[in-house]
């Protein structure tokens, strides 16, 4: 468990990491801010080091929000999960002027199992989904949680398996860059379950 001093430590180098060259050879980054935000019951210090890395490897401007709890208007009782597109109006909702703001993007991760709903009668479950305007995007990962597959705990594949669902977004709502077909690539547009995320890399272009 993390303590105090040790969650403080790693939001002092969110705000404090300097841009570095973790992007593709020839790719800057561009000038928007892109704001993390947990939903449920997501550990803090978890979304607090996804901001680390991701502000590390694409010297990306991260910020953190405030988590949101869990809103029952999200909740489908049917299929006993929330819907992805509820979820992005519930955080449209509590942040409407960064949502209406041409220079910030916002992911929202969350441990709760999610379906989006264009898909309800094809897919069992969704991991991510993006808005329309392509300036937010939900991240669940339940279905990529080992524990909750019939194996044992392993935070360092589950926290892999996230990187690259999140880092796909940040290609594609940050960088504008176009699904892959490559099942290599963090962009690859195919995604169906966790063995097309752990063949992936966290590269938009691999060699």
């Amino acid at each position: 468990m993390l303590t105090t001093a040790r969650a403080a430590a790693l939001l002092l180098l969110v705000l404090s990491i300097a841009a570095s060259g973790g992007r593709t050879a020839g790719q800057t980054a561009p000038p928007v801010t892109l704001h993390l935000i947990a939903v449920g019951d997501v550990p803090t210090t978890r979304v607090i080091e996804l901001a680390a890395h991701f502000q590390r490897r694409f010297g990306l401007k991260v910020e953190t929000l405030l988590p949101l709890g869990f809103d029952e208007a999200t909740f489908d009782r049917e299929r006993s999960q929330i819907g992805a597109d509820r979820l992005i109006q519930a955080i449209r909702f509590r942040h409407p002027t960064l949502a209406k703001n041409s220079h910030t993007r916002i992911i929202g991760i969350t441990s709760l199992d999610m379906y989006m709903q264009a898909m309800r009668e094809e897919w069992s479950f969704t991991f991510s989904l993006r808005s329309r305007d392509q300036r937010m995007a939900v991240v669940s990962y339940a279905r990529m949680d080992p524990a909750n597959l019939g194996g044992p705990p392993d935070d360092q594949l589950l926290m892999s398996r996230l990187r690259k669902m999140i880092a796909k977004n940040i290609g594609i709502i940050v960088y504008g860059l176009p699904p892959s077909r490559n099942p290599r690539s963090v962009l690859y547009g195919n995604i169906l379950g966790t063995d097309d995320l752990d063949r992936m890399t966290e590269e938009f272009d691999p060699r």
